[in-house]
């Protein structure tokens, strides 16, 4: 098991760091466009509507989207807490009811 001890920052207010908000801003972009296409395949023919258009570039991107998204997480980790580590159980035993 492995956790995270910090100290929070009392003024940290979710998206700090300038890579979560970029990657938030891309999120929305996404969600209006494909909130666009979805209505313009409701009004297109049915064959239209179940062809999801996808290529061997969109599984590319996917790995690339997955490396964005886990530096802006670090990044707004950083934001986040003033100073933290990180600690992991190495044995857990029980005896006697103790932990």
């Amino acid at each position: 098991i492995a956790f995270r001890i910090g100290i929070l920052n009392p003024d940290y207010a979710f998206p700090s760091s300038e890579k979560m908000r970029a990657l938030v801003e891309i999120a929305r972009q996404e969600v209006i466009s494909s909130e666009k296409i979805e209505l313009a395949q409701q009004t297109s023919s049915a064959s239209e509507f179940f062809n999801d258009g996808s290529t061997n570039e969109d599984m590319d991107d996917d790995e690339t989207n997955d490396s964005q998204i886990t530096e802006a997480y670090l990044d707004e980790l950083s934001h986040r807490y003033l100073s933290y580590t990180h600690g992991t159980v190495v044995e857990f035993t029980q005896e006697n009811e103790c932990v």
